[in-house]
């Protein structure tokens, strides 16, 4: 397949992210719905590596998650993906085996069954989204891109909601 490039690029990033964002709000509004009273915002800030992030000035707070998803784009969808492809493996068994790897390391870090729920939709959607983006443009940027702006937005927010709540300074 020939890479694409350009505004095909931005048009793919920009898909990709708003169908993440959307796909993630309609599980956690799903919960919502099932579990009155549930309190997701809460849950997912005491995620440890969401809480160690909301210890960084409020300015910055989106550089931790959107460098760590460039990095994760790296290794996922760059290294493992395209090793998988190189030996040969069929695209749906590589993206199928990336995933579950991508899962694994997310919900490595999760303690509880809201927090496994809303991180790894996000982290499956994201995973698959990530695969179909390097697989239709031959290159990781835009699922670099596509990761790190769903990453800085939801940690952004949970930002916005602790200082409401005045858990930051």
């Amino acid at each position: 397949m020939e890479p694409q490039g350009g505004i095909t690029f931005v048009y793919l990033i920009i898909l990709s992210f708003i169908a993440g964002v959307s796909l993630t709000i309609l599980v956690t509004n799903l919960l919502i719905h099932f579990i009155p009273g549930i309190d997701i915002p809460s849950q997912i800030g005491s995620v440890m590596w969401i809480e160690a992030t909301m210890d960084f000035p409020r300015k910055i707070v989106w550089i931790f998650p959107f460098m760590s998803a460039c990095c994760e784009e790296i290794f996922f969808r760059g290294a493992c993906l395209f090793s998988f492809l190189f030996i040969g493996m069929p695209e749906m068994m590589a993206i199928i085996l990336v995933t579950a790897l991508f899962l694994a390391n997310q919900l490595y870090l999760v303690e509880t069954p809201v927090q496994a729920i809303v991180i790894g939709t996000g982290s499956f959607f994201l995973s698959v989204m990530g695969c179909m983006l390097v697989l239709l443009t031959n290159s990781i940027i835009p699922s670099m891109l596509m990761h790190a702006i769903y990453a800085a937005f939801f940690v952004n927010n949970n930002a916005s909601f602790a200082d409401k709540k005045g858990y930051v300074q």
